[in-house]
């Protein structure tokens, strides 16, 4: 009978209305008893999902450094009970604000654990894209199926745990969807006028995939960042800040920061020439830096969207806006390589490629949005994934004209570190503020790396809010990265880098 076919929702359901009712009338006594008999639970779940996280991280790092990792075994022991119990615990009045985010964190990964095919998926977009260069109808095919696949167990775990699908996805992305989405316009907004520049000079004013993967690359940029110069390049940055990269380093097809566990963060220094390769790296090394100095308690310092130091690899890719940085990078090479001209045009590839990077966000977000169960505004009550891209593409002036665009776009949140417009705005907010106060060779402070250290990464894995209150900020600037970029544009435009 249909009413027996999901007996799990009803038994959670009967046992969490138990529950709630029977604590309002528990005497003090069984209240203490109940939450020690929580606390117990979670204190036998704890090192087990330490474990697990552990022996994940282990497998990623053999992946990325070329080794086959061993089958991943979805865990038996993980179930929706035991999850309902740590939500139980996290919500209880007892529960200090620190051991709640760290139940939370950790509820989350085991959430997806049990129902996520999420790593598999990556590393499909990963060969198809990076390793062969292109996107093709099959492999989209493949990977939209398997994103199918995935979205029906997101909807089947959210009911067994009592939520909607919409409240599962805002959990696990620590974000209020729609909220964001309505402010971010302003971000495409601002910088409208730029933009359409930009594209007249750079590009043919038609995008397609190939064509994106290109301008991120930089253009020709391989002579001036070639791949042996990467890492000294990316030392160099860090050390004129202050830090220095700590653990195991080795090289594999893409940059990354692999957190093992507190203490034990390593780099993989990817093997892609060029701009592209050199701002990836960047960002995994300031990932790394940053995760190398997080709080001790593995759940603040492994898990969660690690706003803080994806903010922080994010400010150091920004790099290649500042003229006077090219310009120090260009002495390094062999005379007559780095002209005045080539430094430029690397800049003006940047100013592109950030451009590029906040439609593209913008325009997944809206695509995200609907699949998660959202209706736009100004959306018709028929609506899907794509018919909203093509909307939003075209508001936000993403002139796709490939039909692999939009699906392309609704795999982006595959991507790995995810597209997370926060970060972006949140970086550029720090560009603007470091160059106001410390000169337009911030970058040469040796005493800067160790605030942004304590700024963004002593606290591990908090919100966004709470970041945002330590750097002494009320909320995002949304125009705070069409400012940058403007004037970054302007320099690479008005003279040759020297």
């Amino acid at each position: 009978m249909p009413r027996l076919r999901r007996p799990s929702l009803l038994f959670l359901g009967v046992l969490t209305l138990w529950a709630c009712r029977g604590a309002r009338h528990q005497d003090p006594a069984s209240r203490a008893l109940r939450y020690e008999q929580l606390k117990a639970d979670a204190a036998t779940l704890r090192p087990r999902a330490e474990a697990l996280r552990k022996v994940r991280a282990l497998q990623r790092w053999r992946l990325l450094t070329g080794k086959q990792p061993a089958q991943r075994q979805r865990p038996q022991w993980i179930s929706f009970r035991a999850l309902a119990r740590l939500r139980l615990l996290e919500n209880n009045p007892r529960t200090s604000d620190a051991r709640r985010r760290a139940l939370r964190l950790q509820r989350l990964f085991l959430t997806r654990e049990h129902m996520d095919q999420w790593p598999k998926l990556q590393l499909d977009l990963d060969r198809m894209i990076h390793a062969r260069g292109r996107a093709d109808d099959a492999g989209l095919s493949r990977l939209e199926q398997g994103l199918q696949r995935q979205r029906r167990l997101h909807r089947r775990a959210a009911g067994k745990l009592g939520l909607t699908l919409v409240h599962l996805e805002q959990e696990h992305l620590e974000l209020d969807l729609p909220a964001l989405l309505a402010r971010s316009w302003r971000v495409v907004w601002s910088s409208d006028k730029l933009w359409a520049t930009v594209r007249a000079r750079l590009t043919s004013g038609h995008l397609n995939v190939g064509q994106l993967q290109r301008l991120r690359a930089g253009g020709d940029a391989a002579a001036l960042l070639p791949a042996d110069q990467q890492l000294p390049a990316a030392r160099r940055l860090l050390s004129s800040l202050g830090l220095k990269l700590s653990g195991a380093v080795k090289a594999g097809p893409r940059a990354a920061a692999v957190v093992i566990g507190p203490g034990d963060v390593r780099l993989v220094t990817g093997a892609a020439p060029g701009l592209l390769g050199q701002v990836e790296l960047l960002e995994a090394a300031g990932r790394a830096v940053c995760l190398a100095r997080g709080p001790a308690a593995w759940e603040l310092a492994t898990l969660g969207q690690r706003l803080g130091p994806r903010t922080l690899g994010h400010l150091l890719g920004l790099i290649w806006l500042e003229s006077g940085w090219r310009a120090r990078h260009g002495a390094q090479l062999a005379e007559g390589v780095a002209t005045g001209e080539r430094l430029a045009a690397l800049g003006r590839h940047r100013v592109l490629a950030n451009l590029v990077r906040q439609r593209l966000w913008l325009a997944s977000l809206s695509s995200q949005s609907v699949m998660a169960g959202y209706r736009l505004v100004d959306s018709p009550k028929k609506d899907d994934s794509r018919a909203a891209f093509w909307r939003e593409a075209h508001r936000s002036h993403l002139p796709f004209r490939s039909k692999l665009g939009p699906r392309y776009i609704a795999l982006l949140p595959l991507s790995a570190p995810p597209l997370d417009l926060r970060v972006h705005v949140l970086a550029h907010m720090l560009l603007g503020r470091l160059r106001a106060r410390h000169g337009a060779a911030w970058y040469a402070n040796p005493q800067l790396g160790p605030w942004l250290l304590e700024r963004l990464c002593a606290r591990g894995s908090v919100g966004h809010r709470k970041l945002l209150k330590g750097l002494g900020y009320k909320e995002l600037d949304m125009a705070a990265p069409a400012k940058n970029l403007k004037q970054a544009w302007k320099e690479a435009q008005l003279k040759a880098d020297r």
